[in-house]
């Protein structure tokens, strides 16, 4: 019989998450397809990791208007993790009625505790120290951008029209080269400026 699944459903429902499995070519990529497609007639954003099949994803991607971004060393597209997106102000007042959470915190606060997770997984043995002065260094490398922890200040202008310039990786790791307890990190956040890691040290394209 049919079964319909309200994945969103937050009132029976932790977490929406699905897992699929079955034999091969019992068309599990291709209800994974469904599931995607039928999320973006809805109109919500569809993001896709697909470590293989890159091209059934390709295609489905460029039959429907959207944009495949290769992740891989040698390729153009760039990534940068280091860029500020404010939150939809419509995206945030139904976040805010779905959890019942009306808090407006600082975009920068929130970017440097992602962005010292993410870099805690390239660097070994990250102490509570150096940890603590990654944070204060992401800081830095922001306010020289003229971004500090007031949400207004990711503007470039007064109408609010666009951004301004955020830093890259690059940035961060020159912060970190200027002082001697912070050169482990340099080091170890450098390596994501070469090779496979290249593709998130730029300006998004």
């Amino acid at each position: 019989a049919p079964v319909v699944l309200d994945q969103f459903n937050r009132k029976r429902i932790n977490n929406p998450h699905i897992f699929i499995a079955g034999e091969t070519g019992a068309g599990k990529t291709t209800t994974l397809m469904l599931i995607a497609l039928r999320a973006r007639v809805k109109g919500m954003p569809v993001f896709i990791l697909a470590p293989e099949k890159q091209d059934e994803y390709k295609r489905l991607t460029s039959a429907i208007g959207g944009q495949f971004i290769d992740i891989g060393a040698g390729t153009n597209d760039r990534i940068n993790i280091m860029e500020i997106f404010p939150v939809d102000e419509t995206s945030r007042d139904k976040m805010a009625y779905l959890d019942d959470d009306d808090t407006t915190e600082s975009y920068l606060i929130r970017k440097v505790s992602v962005l010292s997770d993410f870099f805690s997984i390239h660097i070994p043995n990250l102490s509570s120290v150096e940890k603590f002065d990654l944070e204060e260094a992401i800081i830095s490398t922001y306010s020289k951008f003229g971004i500090t922890s007031s949400n207004n200040s990711l503007w470039a202008d007064k109408a609010k029209t666009h951004y301004k310039k955020m830093p890259i990786i690059s940035d961060l790791v020159k912060e970190l080269e200027t002082k001697k307890d912070t050169l482990r990190l340099s080091k170890a956040i450098k390596l994501l400026t070469k090779g496979n890691g290249e593709h998130f040290n730029g300006e998004t394209n």
